[in-house]
C-alpha cells in the first residue's frame, strides 16, 4: 500500500475536524478532487468509511493526531438520562494506542 503525499495530506486534514469541502477550499481544488482522493485512500488502506480510514491511518502511524471527536462522527443518542430531560450521547474516539473508546457526554 502507498498513499501519494495528498492522500496523506487529505487524511491529516480530516483527522483534525476538516470536511471535504474545507480542504478543497484550502487548497484550491475543487471538492471532487479532494473526494477522489479520499476514495484512493480508502480503497488503498480497505476502510469502509472515513472514520475506518482515519483510524487506520493513526493505528499504522501514517498520522500522529486525531480530532477529538471523529469526522463525521456517529454520535449514538442513549436512552440515559442526565439531569432530567437531557440526553445524553455516546461520542466514539481513538486512543493514541489505537484504541476505540465510547465516552458519554
Amino acid at each position: 500500500m502507498h498513499l501519494t503525499r495528498t492522500e496523506l495530506e487529505v487524511i491529516k486534514a480530516l483527522s483534525h475536524g476538516e470536511n471535504s469541502h474545507d480542504i478543497a477550499d484550502s487548497r484550491f481544488r475543487s471538492q471532487e478532487t479532494i473526494k477522489k482522493h479520499i476514495k484512493n485512500a480508502r480503497e488503498k488502506m480497505g476502510a469502509k468509511n472515513i472514520a475506518h480510514l482515519i483510524y487506520l491511518a493513526l493505528k499504522q502511524d501514517l498520522i500522529n493526531s486525531i480530532f477529538v471527536v471523529l469526522i463525521f462522527s456517529q454520535a449514538l443518542p442513549t436512552d440515559d438520562r442526565v439531569g432530567g430531560d437531557k440526553a445524553r450521547v455516546r461520542v466514539p474516539s481513538i486512543s493514541r494506542t489505537g484504541r476505540v473508546k465510547e465516552t458519554l457526554v
